[in-house]
């Protein structure tokens, strides 16, 4: 579980940081997501255990266009950027 607030360009994470639509009101719009279709049953009963309430929603189900990709050009540009010393714009 995240300490700080997400950074969509971790060196590790950048991949599992989709920009989408909220589940539900009052959630962020950048969070952490990970297909676990292949082993749902095990990871389910690891959150349930170790998770706060709050933050684990349950299994939802999405359409498979829902995975999305990662904005792999936005993050080369912001890591260049970066590395160049340029502060993004707001």
């Amino acid at each position: 579980m995240p300490k700080d607030a997400i950074d969509r360009d971790d060196p590790l994470l950048w991949e599992f940081v989709p920009d989408a639509t909220p589940l539900r009101p009052g959630l962020p719009r950048l969070r952490y997501r990970i297909d676990i279709r292949h082993q749902r049953a095990s990871h389910e009963k690891a959150l349930r255990r170790w998770v706060p309430r709050p933050l684990w929603l349950g299994p939802v189900e999405q359409p498979w266009r829902y995975l999305g990709a990662p904005d792999r050009a936005g993050h080369r540009q912001r890591t260049r950027e970066a590395a160049a010393g340029i502060t993004p714009a707001r």
